[in-house]
């Protein structure tokens, strides 16, 4: 994915670039977009392998899921050279090799957010630290 993903879309260009050890990496404008809702969404349909058992583990209605999978490969079908899934209906889904790795990359990233979440959580539940003077307002 990182070979097939970094050309700009037409007419859109680069929205971003982050500084890695080999240098300034670009990100196509239109792969900025996805939310956490549809990481979610492709980590489940690759865990259930199809959108109704997607659904089911998300507890949502089946369209929502294939939904979130038609904005996915609309979005990163012109910059990576391929959709992310394939199939409908009944069918099982079918992982492409591009989106076999942003299934990967998603699943990292929500665990990565949910572990900053819980520690965050616990740094909160730590001291608290109270402060008074001897003098009163009045």
């Amino acid at each position: 994915m990182d070979q097939l993903c970094r050309r700009a879309v037409p007419g859109r260009g680069y929205a971003a670039a982050v500084e890695t050890s080999g240098g300034r990496r670009p990100y196509p404008a239109a792969l900025l977009g996805t939310t956490l809702d549809q990481s979610r969404a492709l980590v489940a349909v690759d865990e259930a392998g199809s959108t109704l058992g997607a659904a089911r583990l998300l507890g949502r209605e089946q369209s929502s899921v294939r939904e979130q999978l038609d904005t996915l490969n609309r979005d990163f079908t012109a910059p990576c050279g391929e959709p992310l899934v394939t199939g409908q209906g009944r069918r099982p889904m079918r992982f492409t090799a591009t989106g076999r790795e942003l299934a990967e990359l998603a699943r990292t990233t929500l665990d990565a957010w949910l572990d900053g979440i819980q520690r965050g959580a616990r740094g909160a539940a730590g001291a608290l630290t109270v402060g008074s003077t001897r003098y009163t307002l009045g």
